[in-house]
């Protein structure tokens, strides 16, 4: 019998090798990739409301975040959690981009380096792991640029498909749904919603500064409880929040999301240009694709793992 058992181990680990040796060369050098890389930028420590104008070119760097940066700790969990090929598909429609999974260590260490001060202090008193990570999102794309998603997300095109004929977007936003489009009489289901899972900008853009001092506003203002609420996540530092930045971005150059509908996206090459604040706006569905949406602005499918059984919402 103990020599069955032994036998099952050594298969096992031998299975498991097996995995890890297939999958790595799809991403082509990616144990180099996962390294995490600190921009040499300087950062200012202003907390103060910003609109100065971001540098000119989204560069190609994708950030992602969950709990191991290892390849073969994602093997792991193969199954329904299908997380090696997700990751994967980032460097695989995206040649020659850097990509960045930062774990809770490297995401500590990367906000601890460039946001020591009321950023970082904010940062540590947060006790829900999703709001870390909501404000790493915004702190990562402030300093290096690039996109960031979720782990749960799939790419399906690379970020020059995003973006068409409009290379010189510097933020780019697919909307989560359009103004009144949900039955749901709830007052945030009447105005626009983006998408806070993906998105892309160029480094040291106003609206993650802004992101993150309201953020930073919102901690020092409220009680333990109120953090510990997983029901109020979302209007700390969720999408909410991010769609109130990007249009009071809009805004400053005289433009807005309000009277953005379904119509603007069903003609042409179905993207909405806004050319004085550089915002590309995809239609709904581009961001999770496998619910809706046409053929040519499916760019990433989202399996919303925040819902699943230990997914945040509902652990």
């Amino acid at each position: 019998m103990k020599s069955q058992a032994v036998l099952r181990r050594t298969c096992k680990i031998l299975i498991l090798a097996a995995l890890v040796l297939l999958l790595y060369p799809l991403a082509s050098g990616y144990s180099k990739q996962l390294r995490l890389v600190h921009s040499t930028d300087s950062t200012s420590q202003d907390n103060t409301i910003t609109q100065s104008t971001p540098s000119k070119k989204i560069p190609a760097i994708i950030h992602q975040k969950y709990w191991s940066s290892a390849v073969e700790k994602w093997v792991e969990e193969a199954g329904e959690n299908n997380r090696t090929n997700w990751f994967l598909s980032w460097p695989r429609k995206n040649p020659g981009a850097t990509h960045l999974v930062l774990d809770d260590e490297s995401g500590e260490e990367f906000m601890q380096k460039h946001f020591s001060g009321p950023i970082y202090d904010a940062f540590q008193k947060l006790p829900v792991k999703v709001l870390k990570a909501d404000m790493l999102r915004y702190a990562t794309l402030y300093i290096q640029g690039g996109i960031y998603s979720d782990s749960d997300t799939e790419c399906l095109h690379g970020l020059d498909i995003w973006m068409g004929n409009y290379t010189d977007a510097q933020f780019i936003v697919g909307i989560e749904w359009y103004k009144n489009h949900h039955k749901n009489k709830h007052p945030k289901y009447r105005k626009l919603q983006l998408v806070q899972w993906t998105f892309a900008a160029v480094p040291g853009h106003p609206v993650f500064m802004n992101a993150l001092t309201r953020i930073v506003q919102t901690v020092n203002e409220s009680t333990p409880e109120y953090l510990g609420n997983k029901n109020n996540v979302e209007d700390i530092g969720g999408p909410s929040v991010f769609t109130n930045f990007v249009e009071q971005w809009l805004i400053t150059h005289g433009e807005t999301l309000d009277n953005v509908t379904k119509a603007n996206f069903e003609q042409g090459d179905k993207r909405v240009y806004f050319e004085k604040s550089r915002v590309l706006v995809l239609p709904m569905y581009s961001f999770y694709a496998q619910f809706g949406g046409t053929k040519d602005v499916k760019f990433v499918k989202h399996y919303f793992k925040g819902w699943s059984k230990n997914g945040w919402k509902k652990g």
